[in-house]
């Protein structure tokens, strides 16, 4: 799923789409899928949710780092993966609580990193993407309570 982002990149920063290449198939892909592999070995739970995070953090942290990297006037747009990387790792993945407010805020620091040395980027255009990651992020602002929950 990630390197579907690919599509995205071509459409809006085709300055850098081979950059984007080899950052996303040749780098993150392959440290993702060593990732994956690692789950065989039936880790402990604490580095299975340690894996989750490391690796939405090096996604959402190579989308950013593309965005960086473009002078093309649409690369703000690319913002919105950073969203989507949240949102997978908290509810597609269902990282335990306490593991995935590190991953929230890991992303909404870089996203806050990112509004500060784009300057060409609007104020508008700064600020509405991190406010929405704020959101999301606190989708997850309670631990799970009841017969069932795990904070293990």
């Amino acid at each position: 799923m990630y390197d579907s982002f690919l599509l995205a990149d071509w459409w809006v920063t085709p300055d850098v789409f081979v950059t984007a290449l080899w950052v996303r198939l040749a780098l993150v892909t392959p440290f993702i899928f060593a990732l994956s592999v690692a789950f065989y070995a039936d880790p402990p739970p604490f580095l299975r949710e340690l894996y989750a995070v490391v690796g939405t953090l090096v996604a959402a942290g190579s989308s950013l780092y593309l965005m960086v990297l473009s002078r093309s006037p649409h690369q703000d747009g690319q913002q919105q993966s950073i969203i989507l990387a949240v949102l997978f790792v908290t509810l597609v993945q269902r990282v335990r609580f306490w593991y995935s407010i590190p991953a929230c805020l890991g992303c909404l620091r870089c996203m806050a990193e990112l509004s500060l040395c784009c300057p060409a980027m609007v104020w508008t255009c700064r600020f509405r993407p991190i406010w929405c990651l704020a959101a999301s992020s606190c989708s997850r602002s309670s631990p799970p309570t009841g017969p069932n929950a795990s904070c293990a």
